[in-house]
């Protein structure tokens, strides 16, 4: 069993939109960045794409039937791997990453041209990411108070925001074609996990009840999830541009 490092569900929601949004039927060739042991990359293979793969450290890699680089995303990876891919997934990774912008534009490089990017990162506009900045002045899973012991924040330096996902979109000539919350646990029991005991949990939730009317913005979920595409391509010839076609014809 490889071991999945993130949020339960969040796998389950990438490959739901992996296989919506890019089936191997039209898209044969995949690589996911930061692949740890290999749990998106190996469901990836066994759906069918011709996947290659990008770890950063020697021997965590566990699939034996998939080419893996063992390169730095921090680094111009997009030249040492020197290909184009139509699938991109990179789960929970741009979050341990120096510059978000210099990572997407090394997938801008390897991504063939009908191709997608599939980005998760820490929701850190949910509700009970703001409450922990309200009173701690820092975010949900970015050095939050009761992370610290578990490592749940462990090696995230940089959070993203959905507007500056957008904005970087934008800048770089990407059309964001999905952007939502994934995995199945909710932001309550996301709440329940940092630490402050019961008496935390319930002061949390009665802030929220009063401060919810006023907050703006994407306040649910824990995870996000940002499909990306070629801006340049009339929307008829893209790949959501496709699919809504076939599925009203």
């Amino acid at each position: 069993m490889l071991n999945e490092r993130t949020l339960p569900g969040v796998h389950d929601d990438v490959m739901a939109a992996v296989l919506k949004h890019c089936p191997p039927t039209e898209c044969g060739s995949a690589l996911d960045l930061g692949a740890g042991e290999g749990a998106i990359s190996a469901r990836l293979h066994e759906a069918g794409y011709s996947v290659e793969a990008v770890e950063l450290e020697p021997g965590r890699f566990r699939p034996a039937d998939i080419t893996c680089y063992h390169l730095d995303l921090n680094t111009d990876f997009a030249d040492a791997v020197g290909k184009k891919f139509d699938v991109i997934t990179a789960v929970d990774v741009i979050e341990h990453l120096e510059n978000h912008r210099a990572f997407l534009r090394g997938c801008a490089k390897l991504l063939a041209e009908r191709g997608m990017i599939f980005v998760t990162s820490p929701n850190v506009e949910c509700w009970n990411s703001r409450l922990i900045f309200l009173k701690h002045g820092m975010l949900n899973a970015f050095g939050s108070p009761g992370l610290e012991s578990e490592g749940a924040g462990g090696g995230h330096i940089n959070p993203l925001f959905s507007w500056q996902m957008s904005n970087t979109a934008d800048e770089l000539g990407f059309g964001i074609t999905v952007d939502t919350v994934v995995g199945s646990r909710s932001d309550w029991a996301e709440a329940r996990m940092v630490g402050g005991g019961l008496l935390n949990f319930l002061g949390k939730a009665a802030l929220r009840l009063f401060l919810g009317p006023l907050m703006r913005g994407r306040t649910g979920g824990s995870t996000n999830l940002f499909v990306l595409e070629k801006k340049i391509l009339p929307k008829s010839e893209s790949r959501l541009g496709r699919d809504a076609s076939t599925s009203s014809a």
